[in-house]
């Protein structure tokens, strides 16, 4: 890290305590980032559900998804979004 701030690299024990603060919170950074990744991770692709079965519950909610109104709404607001300028500018 000392060569990407610009300065030269130091090997002596007080450099290395005046780093360590630093590296914990490198390593509890990197924690809190491995555990967010999982938690999102299982919430979407649970690894304990065989690939053929998460598959079909994925399928299955979208496809309930695409029944519902959403789509019909976002293709409104679309199009609101296209034509207002186009009504405002005359």
């Amino acid at each position: 890290m000392p060569i990407f701030l610009g300065s030269t690299p130091q090997w002596s024990a007080s450099a290395a305590a005046l780093a360590f603060p630093a590296l914990i919170g490198h390593l509890g950074y990197g924690a809190t980032l491995g555990l967010t990744f999982y938690v999102l991770e299982a919430r979407d692709r649970p690894w304990w559900l065989s690939r053929s079965q998460s598959e079909a519950e994925r399928i299955a909610q979208q496809k309930e998804q695409i029944l519902s109104s959403a789509p019909a709404i976002w293709v409104l607001i679309v199009m609101i979004a296209l034509t207002l300028p186009v009504l405002l500018r005359m």
